[in-house]
């Protein structure tokens, strides 16, 4: 886990203990990339509370160009927060006046109870929980209000993904803004028996600015965040947060009666789940009852960190989904409600199955789709998997082939791929010309490189890239290439993201440069500042090093050594030698 992102967890508090002060401003004196922590807060919206958490906390050690920053995140957060709960309030009016009753959950009204702040969260469309005989009604006053269903689907298609799912999303007309409509918690799959009587039993009239709204009771409520998101496994940070902020602002949560209406239920390792990662990542103050039945549970401590990891690395993968599908199977309590969910999943059609296969509206049905959903999977699902295998190894055959010029003759290819590959050829042999007499050229490793890359020899390619880098460690476009090149030898689609690094050796000062390049290509610049330090360490002469630390800590607005580096570069234009650009040099100066 990076400095930034153990930063972020720890400034995402709403009211930060005396012990959260401390370890931020020890984790502030270890020195913060803080570019890459602004832009961290912004991907997992929590920009606005930890701006507040650093106002509040270490004024003194947060630049002014992100106070301003999260300042003004929080302000945006807090007009969109508050159009979406005028909203939500029009809704539960118009509902009214139609003789619906509507329970508001999280959305705006999350921000309200856990938070008490609009600004704080991004929290997402309005979802409202309506019983199953009021939804003909429903949409009808939605409809009044300008908000529509999918217009690519029929309306039996869409009544029978509501079944299934017990949600979906209506959108307003022009405008964009969504409402999540819901008349469960679960979708049918899951194995959960959730007292919906209960819930609307003890469903309470809450003010929020000045407007009243039935809301869930405080327990149903903690009850229904650790289901809703917790069968997605916690797959976003700022849910996790959410529950922690909830937590902390209800002191008085009657925990006795949250853990026994969730046993019944089925639901008891989902609101565990739900109070580890509150615990554990956000300080919440959780009784010892409820965290020696996480420890007692085998499934949860493991969970923990598996979610944490998902947050780092923020991608879809089918080893997730997998994951995702053996994780939820976990955490239905008992073997019974683990049977029923396996032989659910594996009967009930999803969304897809009903979109793509529509039937004309007196034949679509639960029962119709269930044999077309088991073919699909059973039998067209394989079929379809195995032509992708063939087609795969049918292209790493001709990638293999590219790779050799007298294969052009034979392949059956198109005219321009044809031309595309004779160019990487040419390409190939200019550069290793230009090696023959340069070995030094960093452009003609870059060169051979892409020409590698482009005939899928990627190994090679890195290989090349890896030579060029040794000699212009600062190049983003070589790490750009490089990081293309990783993924596409790793049989996934080639982009440009920058993932992987070498592993300096301990003594190697070129190694920790170039180590430090691949940092500043990422934006990583605090770890490059650092990397770029233990180059110098070992060999303070090491021009490539002194020039990644500057442009690193003018990156990451530090100027801690300000004086040092004005010292170092004057030394270099003494000896004429380009340590940075003028523009950098006048940055350091005019700072």
């Amino acid at each position: 886990m990076t400095l930034e992102f153990r930063l972020l967890l720890a400034c995402a508090r709403v009211l930060p203990s005396q012990a959260d002060a401390a370890a931020i401003r020890e984790m502030l004196f270890d020195g913060i990339d803080w570019t890459r922590f602004a832009r961290t807060a912004m991907e997992h919206g929590l920009a606005a509370l930890t701006g507040r958490t650093l106002n509040c906390v270490v004024p003194d050690m947060m630049p002014d160009e992100i106070r301003d920053a999260f300042s003004v995140n929080e302000d945006l957060t807090r007009q969109k927060n508050r159009a979406l709960f005028d909203d939500l309030s029009r809704v539960i009016e118009a509902l009214a006046d139609n003789g619906v009753e509507a329970i508001a959950f999280k959305g705006p009204a999350l921000a309200f109870r856990a938070y008490g702040d609009l600004g704080l969260g991004t929290f997402g469309d309005p979802h409202v929980l309506v019983r199953d005989s009021d939804l003909a009604r429903t949409m009808e006053a939605l409809a009044g209000l300008g908000y529509e269903r999918k217009k690519q689907l029929n309306s039996a298609q869409l009544d029978l993904i509501h079944r299934l799912q017990g949600h979906e999303t209506l959108l307003k007309k022009g405008l964009g803004v969504g409402l999540r409509l819901r008349t469960r918690l679960t979708p049918m799959n899951m194995a959960l028996d959730i007292d919906y009587a209960g819930l609307w039993r003890r469903a309470q009239r809450t003010a929020f600015s000045g407007r009243t709204m039935t809301t869930l009771s405080a327990e149903d409520d903690l009850l229904a965040l650790a289901i809703a998101d917790g069968k997605n496994l916690w797959r976003r940070v700022e849910a996790a947060c959410g529950v922690a902020a909830f937590i902390a602002s209800h002191p008085n949560l009657d925990w006795d009666a949250i853990l026994d209406r969730a046993r019944p239920q089925g639901c008891l390792r989902l609101v565990l789940l739900a109070a580890a990662l509150a615990r554990i990542c956000f300080g919440a103050g959780v009784p010892d009852a409820v965290t020696a039945a996480e420890r007692d549970d085998p499934t949860i401590e493991p969970m923990v960190p598996r979610v944490i990891a998902h947050w780092l690395v923020q991608e879809r993968s089918a080893s997730h989904d997998n994951r995702l599908l053996l994780d939820r199977l976990r955490l239905h309590d008992g073997a019974v409600r683990r049977v029923r969910y396996v032989a659910r999943t594996l009967a009930l059609p999803g969304p897809l199955h009903v979109a793509r296969n529509p039937f004309p509206g007196l034949f679509t049905s639960l029962i119709g789709y269930i044999p077309i959903k088991i073919a699909h999977d059973i039998a067209l699902f394989p079929i379809v998997r195995t032509y992708r295998y063939v087609v795969a190894q049918a292209e790493v055959l001709r990638d293999a082939l590219a790779s050799h010029e007298l294969a052009l003759i034979v392949m059956p290819v198109s005219p321009e791929m044809r031309l595309k590959v004779r160019r990487h050829h040419e390409a190939r042999a200019d550069a290793n010309r230009s090696l023959a007499a340069d070995p030094n050229n960093v452009a003609a490793w870059h060169s051979l490189g892409n020409a590698l890359s482009g005939l899928r020899r990627h190994k090679a390619a890195i290989a090349c890239y890896d030579k060029a880098l040794a000699l212009a460690p600062e190049n983003r476009a070589i790490w750009r290439d490089r990081g293309a090149a990783i993924h596409a030898s790793k049989s996934k689609t080639a982009n440009s993201e920058i993932t992987e690094g070498p592993a300096p050796h301990p003594q190697d000062a070129d190694a920790w440069a170039v180590r430090a390049g691949f940092f500043v290509a990422a934006e990583r610049f605090g770890e490059a500042g650092a990397a770029s330090d233990c180059a110098l360490a070992i060999n303070p002469q090491h021009l490539a090093a002194a020039r990644i630390g500057i442009r690193s800590r003018l990156a990451a607005c530090d100027w801690r050594k300000r004086e040092a580096d004005e010292h170092r570069i004057a030394e270099g234009l003494r000896a004429g030698l380009p340590i940075i650009t003028p523009f950098n040099h006048r940055a350091i100066s005019d700072s």
